[in-house]
């Protein structure tokens, strides 16, 4: 992938839009290793749609390792354990309520 981000730099002004293609790359390279699975955040959230940057950001300073997905701008892919990811999210969104 590095590679590929590179040779797009390199020759930006050779492409219509390099830099939408660089930030796919990036987003793919995120998102490789993690959970075959994603989640979209209306589904998790009953509803409510926050920022998925807002989200991936709470999660990872949680500490899961999380990355959004590529084909899905409200999805997200993490591990919850053995937790349910629903609930994992709303106690990090709000934490004032209790899980």
């Amino acid at each position: 992938m590095r590679r590929v981000v590179d040779a797009l730099r390199a020759r930006e002004g050779m492409y219509q839009n390099p830099q939408r293609a660089i930030k796919l790359m990036l987003l793919l390279r995120d998102e490789l290793g993690h959970a075959p699975f994603y989640y979209t955040l209306p589904t998790l959230l009953r509803g409510r749609s926050p920022s998925t940057e807002s989200v991936v950001d709470r999660l990872r300073k949680a500490g899961l390792s999380v990355s959004a997905t590529h084909f899905d701008g409200q999805g997200v892919r993490f591990d919850s354990g053995e937790e349910d990811p629903a609930s994992l999210l709303e106690g990090l969104l709000n934490p004032s309520q209790s899980r």
